[in-house]
């Protein structure tokens, strides 16, 4: 998935914050790097990877497309991203835990949730989701 760091804010241990565009979307998430090692990349598309704090929130979305995939700011969340994309596989891990992976056409990415942080239930697969995060962070290729 690729990202562009739009500004930087204040450090936070080993990330920053920053305001970032992800395809049409604008939101405020932290990405990995000081601020030194990030202000290069500012307006620039970079190739990135992301994890998550904790999942807030999931639904399963009726009549859902590829095309309707997005990473965006939840409303009324502060600080919250929201995820929409298609479950693509379940993965067994052990008798109580899966790994979900969910494909987001407008990155391409692949979020991966266990079914831990998600209270062990799940759409099946094929179906498309809309999976409510906080902590969500960015990890930029080639730093």
């Amino acid at each position: 998935m690729s990202i562009i760091i739009l500004n930087l804010g204040k450090e936070q241990g080993d990330c920053c914050h920053a305001r970032v565009r992800h395809d049409d979307h604008e939101f405020d998430a932290l990405v990995f790097g000081s601020r030194t090692s990030l202000q290069p990349l500012l307006n620039k598309s970079r190739c990135t990877e992301m994890s998550f704090e904790r999942v807030l929130s999931w639904r399963e979305l009726e009549d859902f497309s590829n095309e309707q995939s997005s990473i965006h700011a939840a409303p009324g969340i502060d600080a919250a991203i929201v995820l929409k994309g298609k479950v693509i596989s379940i993965i067994p891990v052990d008798s109580d835990t899966q790994i979900i992976d969910i494909y987001l056409r407008a990155g391409p990415e692949f979020l991966a949730l266990s079914s831990d942080e998600i209270d062990g239930k799940f759409a099946a697969i094929g179906k498309g989701v809309e999976v409510i995060v906080s902590g969500l962070c960015f990890y930029p290729s080639n730093l």
